[in-house]
C-alpha cells in the first residue's frame, strides 16, 4: 500500500510542479509593471523553491537555479537535500546525473565545490572513463593510474566507441604510468 501511495504522490507531484515552474519563470522574466504593491519577481521563485525542496522537486530546483544563475543555492541544495526512505536519490546525485546527461563534463569534473569531491568520487565509480580525471584533480595519483590501467587493459574507456585503436590504449597506459610516477609508486 505504501509503494502505491508513493507512486500516486509522485505522479501528482509531476502534474503540479512543472506548471508552477513555468509560471514562476514567466513571472521572473516578465515582471509586472511597478503599480501598487506588486510582488517582487523572485518571490514567486521563493515560494516554489520552498514547495519543491519540501517535495523533492529536483527538476524544478535545478531549473530555478539555472534561470536565476544561483550557483550558491544550487550547491546548498546539493549539500543538504538527501534521499528519502522511498527514494534514496539525493539532489547531489540527481545533479551529477543531469550534468553528465547534458554533456556538461567540465562543470561535473571541475565546477563543483571541493566539499562535494567525495560524492563525485562515489558517483564516478560507475564511470571510470571520467573517474581517473577526477582522481588526478584530487591528487589521487595512484588511484588514477590504477583506473587508467584498468581502462586500457579491459577496454572500457569509452563504451560508445566500439573499435578502440592500439594507439588509444597506449595513451591510456602512458597516462597510467605518468600518474603512478607522480605517486612515487613505480620502481626504477
Amino acid at each position: 500500500a505504501r509503494a502505491l501511495l508513493h507512486v500516486e504522490y509522485c505522479s501528482i507531484k509531476r502534474l503540479v510542479l512543472p506548471p508552477l515552474l513555468k509560471f514562476a519563470i514567466e513571472a521572473y522574466n516578465n515582471p509586472p509593471p511597478a503599480i501598487g504593491a506588486a510582488p517582487a519577481p523572485g518571490s514567486v521563485f521563493n515560494h516554489l523553491k520552498a514547495l519543491a525542496s519540501s517535495h523533492r522537486g529536483y527538476d524544478e530546483l535545478a531549473r530555478i537555479c539555472e534561470v536565476t544563475n544561483d550557483k550558491t543555492r544550487l550547491f546548498h541544495y546539493m549539500r543538504t537535500l538527501k534521499g528519502t526512505e522511498d527514494d534514496d536519490t539525493s539532489f547531489c546525485l540527481f545533479m551529477m546525473q543531469r550534468l553528465q546527461a547534458n554533456g556538461d563534463m567540465r562543470t561535473l569534473l571541475d565546477g563543483l565545490p571541493d566539499d562535494l569531491d567525495s560524492e563525485l568520487l562515489h558517483y564516478l565509480q560507475a564511470h571510470p572513463s571520467l573517474l581517473w580525471m577526477h582522481q588526478l584533480r584530487c591528487g589521487m595519483y595512484q588511484e588514477a593510474g590504477n583506473t587508467l590501467d584498468h581502462l586500457a587493459v579491459d577496454g572500457h574507456a569509452a563504451p560508445d566507441t566500439p573499435h578502440q585503436t592500439v594507439a588509444f590504449h597506449r595513451r591510456l597506459l602512458c597516462r597510467s604510468k605518468l600518474a603512478l610516477l607522480a605517486s612515487n609508486q613505480i620502481g626504477q
